[in-house]
């Protein structure tokens, strides 16, 4: 039936099938209103953390997510953020300020150093992360590639952007 739809229609029924499997009673919205931004649930929760650690997944010189993260919770938490391709000095002096770092990174089902492409588990192994309190995914729809992967590792909050039609294609709608 999506099949038929156009993208945006696809994505609506899509969206009204979906059931939340938790209630949280303080949503916090963090990063910009348009493409960017992200629903929290309780990030409060982290400044009573002894540490904390966030991975980002796709930035595309785009940082107001993590900023306004880092931001919320006065830099208190490792940030680490990934992208296939190199980011722009601005984009590099933001992430320093929020407490984080860069690696680009092709996020991807089998590890090519050469070809900077990663397994998720090898680069929580090479930074030595065992959890990882919050993911933000936003990788242009490679994260369909990665999500068994992504569950099996303990992640507090996984914030996954879908895109194109793998997703309706996935989820066989």
């Amino acid at each position: 039936m999506l099949k038929k739809l156009n993208l945006f229609d696809g994505y609506a029924l899509l969206y009204n099938v979906l059931v939340p499997e938790v209630f949280c009673v303080d949503l916090v919205r963090i990063g910009r209103i348009s493409d960017g931004g992200k629903w929290i649930c309780n990030p409060s929760s982290l400044l009573s953390f002894e540490d904390c650690t966030i991975y980002s997944l796709g930035l595309s010189n785009d940082p107001s997510f993590e900023m306004d993260l880092q931001e919320y919770l006065n830099n208190k938490c490792k940030l680490r953020s990934f992208d296939k391709d190199y980011q722009n000095p601005e984009t590099m002096e933001k992430l320093k300020i929020s407490n984080g770092n860069f690696m680009k990174a092709l996020i991807s089902q089998k590890t090519n150093e050469s070809n900077n492409e990663y397994t998720f588990k090898d680069i929580l192994y090479k930074f030595g992360d065992k959890r990882i309190d919050i993911l933000k995914v936003d990788i242009e729809g490679a994260e369909l590639d990665i999500s068994d992967e992504l569950l099996s590792i303990p992640i507090c909050q996984l914030l996954i952007e879908n895109h194109g039609e793998n997703v309706i294609i996935s989820f066989n709608l």
